[in-house]
């Protein structure tokens, strides 16, 4: 590899996080400046670990002064032997190169200011205060005008305190403040406190848009009872509303009533056929059903509406990746950044889109355009790239793409919770804990929202009982989420199972007993009351709360597999009618349920004795999804070891331990299983020695890895007929716009 080469193609090492050059750049005499090289020098010396380290702190965050001086450094050189000029020429290029990244996010925010000149033209403008009264409020402000969507950013206290001395005696008869103010609550937590805003507006006046936002808060909530009387509401006195019908619709689909939902997002797309946001939406929701076809035909509407913007693009590609067609995904993607080529969106998916397919060049590329950019950068984006550096082998690069998140994002608890694993697998325990400490203490000075807060609280709740095994520390941590935020339910659920784990019964039930007051009609607080009475025996109590969650939540595939699993023992008919019942109320889309609820009813079949329905139940589970190694373990115990099929018992015993991976700790169980009916195969002699055993087994590995390549193969095969499908919409689209 000679010095003239762009060595940031190279694809085993991770690059700088300069931005790559657009263009490869060709060959020629003059070094190439060092922000455009990889990890290789030219004398082919690869930099330690360390030194990588020292290059993505210097190039990430603010001290882009630092970074330009050394590319100034390394160009030295052309003034020895160029002279001045060529040094000046050169030094402006690396300026502009450093700078290029910034037009990115100069551009985004040319999208959003047009997205904005959208929303005024369909009238959905922010709601703001005259101007005086912010004035004096802050010292200063980063917006050109006091505004105070930036005050409710910067400072959620201070904007809760104007909206209660000053807004609500200027404005009372505004609902226009109303909703803003209840939205804010909203989207801080606190769903008490805004919807006791909304509650005291819609007693001085009948705003439609305020009913919205009280609506979906209560959707958000999962008080899907009060959500759908709100929209019933809204659409009573206006039937045309697209946006409660709208949230009427995604209501149905939350609770798997999916003919409901399609009825009423057909009936939207008729009423309304130029709405962006009904076509986006019912798209949606219909890849998320599995229909991609006729989701491609909605998504294909939507993108050639005029005023269709990049988020569009973006779900149509998200809707393609999910369903694992990463070479669809691509190919949405570029022709979204053909017309949007700086929405970040777009660029990060399409980089996690390269990296699935193997391209990590190009995957780093994007990642390295969106770091780039300084005070504009996503969390996600860090979050993002360092998954894929750890997961390639470089856990101290990713280890400083975390920091930065953290440093500028003190909230991102995904960022926070990978660091502190990453530190403790490295058995720098005490590390990992300073990650939650700096990143608190960095929320109480910025004043950030509660929940916040205590969303991070609960993430340090959760590594102390998962990985560092400190129980008590773990139920200080929750007490204190419960206590700062008393709807926050996976904190009360966290600290009932810490209770229970650390032996106290008593003290397990008194804090979902308390959490009941705090947060009513809960299913997933009934559920874990259940295991936990369940766990010490108490069948009755668990089987109490059980109905009450189904109650709740009709269509919950978790309540009705368990509820399932309590009769199982004792009356194996019993369990079959309920999974039955089960399936007839859970939506088909969910094939994760459905596939453990076939797994239940298999094991019902079996306890009854009916060994071909068994089978047949099992099968269907395999389908639904084959990468279950818990299935496998259940299959070979429930229905091949108590038959005498050892062979298949086995077969299936060594798939799961091949899906558990190396490290599982689950591992160990299932070697223990296969050893046994190894065992049991030696000692009847069904297979004549080990050595002619050992051979069916590598047979019977091969044969799987057959069948694996040949369904590989199959999906490989669809998947190009779903590509041509899409490219062949695109230049559809494209000859359509010409």
């Amino acid at each position: 590899m000679t010095g003239a080469e762009p060595l940031s193609r190279s694809r085993d090492l991770p690059a700088t996080f300069a931005r790559p050059p657009d263009r490869p750049t060709p060959a020629r005499v003059t070094p190439v400046p060092w922000s455009t090289r990889s990890t290789e020098t030219e004398t082919g010396c690869v930099r330690s670990p360390s030194a990588r380290v020292l290059i993505v702190v210097m190039l990430v965050g603010p001290m882009r002064k630092m970074a330009l001086a050394a590319a100034a450094s390394s160009l030295q050189p052309l003034a020895r032997h160029s002279g001045r000029s060529t040094l000046a020429t050169a030094t402006a290029t690396a300026q502009r190169r450093w700078y290029q990244p910034d037009r990115l996010y100069a551009g985004q925010d040319a999208a959003r200011q047009n997205e904005k000149q959208f929303s005024a033209l369909s009238g959905k403008l922010p709601w703001e205060p005259d101007v005086r009264h912010l004035e004096g409020v802050k010292k200063r402000w980063l917006s050109p005008e006091p505004n105070l969507n930036e005050l409710i950013r910067e400072d959620l206290p201070l904007a809760r305190q104007l909206f209660r001395q000053v807004l609500q005696v200027a404005y009372r008869q505004d609902m226009g403040m109303w909703n803003k103010w209840g939205c804010m609550e909203w989207k801080a937590g606190n769903y008490d406190l805004a919807r006791m805003i909304f509650t005291k507006a819609s007693k001085l006046s009948f705003h439609r848009e305020l009913w919205q936002s009280w609506a979906s808060m209560e959707m958000e909530a999962r008080n899907f009872r009060e959500a759908r009387r709100l929209f019933n509401v809204v659409l009573a006195t206006d039937p045309a509303n697209a946006q409660a019908g709208l949230g009427l619709a995604l209501l149905h689909a939350e609770l798997g009533e999916l003919a409901q939902a399609r009825e009423r997002f057909a009936q939207l797309v008729g009423d309304h056929p130029d709405d962006v946001l009904v076509l986006q939406a019912f798209a949606v929701f219909e890849a998320r059903v599995h229909n991609l076809s006729l989701a491609r035909d909605l998504f294909q509407s939507a993108v050639a509406h005029p005023h269709a913007t990049a988020q569009v693009w973006h779900a149509w590609a998200k809707a393609e990746f999910d369903a694992g067609l990463f070479k669809n995904a691509l190919t949405v993607l570029q022709r979204g950044l053909a017309k949007f080529p700086t929405h970040k969106w777009l660029v990060q998916l399409a980089a996690t889109a390269h990296y699935k397919l193997g391209d990590v060049f190009e995957a780093r590329r994007g990642f390295q355009r969106l770091v780039a950019g300084g005070l504009f950068v996503e969390p996600s984006s860090y979050h993002a790239y360092a998954q894929m550096e750890e997961e390639l082998g470089y856990p101290d690069v990713a280890a400083a793409l975390y920091q930065e998140a953290l440093r500028s994002f003190p909230d991102h608890v995904p960022s926070a919770m990978a660091l502190a694993v990453l530190h403790h697998r490295e058995g720098d325990a005490d590390r990992a804990r300073k990650v939650f400490e700096r990143a608190l203490e960095r929320l109480q000075e910025t004043h950030h929202p509660v929940q916040h807060t205590c969303d991070l609280m609960h993430a340090w709740g959760a590594f102390e009982e998962r990985f560092a095994r400190e129980l008590e520390h773990a139920k200080e941590l929750y007490e204190e989420v419960t206590r700062q935020l008393p709807t926050h339910v996976e904190s009360w659920r966290a600290l009932a199972r810490v209770e229970a784990r650390l032996g106290r019964l008593d003290a397990a039930r008194a804090v979902l007993r308390m959490a009941s007051q705090h947060v009513t009609h809960d299913a997933a607080l009934l559920l874990e009351l259940a295991k936990l009475e369940q766990s010490h025996g108490s069948l009755r109590a668990a089987r109490r709360a059980l109905e009450q969650a189904l109650q709740l939540d009709p269509s919950r595939a978790a309540v009705w597999n368990l509820r399932a699993l309590l009769e199982l023992p004792r009356d194996p008919a019993r369990a079959r009618t309920l999974v039955e019942r089960a399936l007839s109320v859970v939506p088909r889309h969910e094939k994760k349920s459905w596939s453990v609820l076939m797994c239940t009813y298999g094991r019902a079949f079996a306890a009854l004795g009916d060994v071909d329905k068994a089978v047949a139940a099992f099968h269907n589970s395999f389908k639904l999804a084959p990468k279950n190694w818990e299935t496998h373990v259940i299959y070979a115990d429930a229905v091949l070891s108590p038959n005498g099929a050892w062979r298949e018992a086995r077969k299936h015993l060594v798939t799961a331990r091949r899906l558990l991976g190396r490290s599982a700790p689950q591992r160990m169980a299932v070697e223990k299983k296969l050893r046994a009916v190894e065992e049991q195969l030696a000692a009847d002699g069904g297979d004549g020695d080990e050595e002619e055993a050992e051979e069916e087994h590598e047979e019977e590995e091969q044969q799987e890895e057959e069948e694996k390549d040949e369904q590989e193969e199959e999906e490989e095969e669809e998947k190009q007929e779903e590509e041509e499908a899409v490219a062949v919409g695109g230049r559809r689209s494209s000859a359509s716009t010409q």
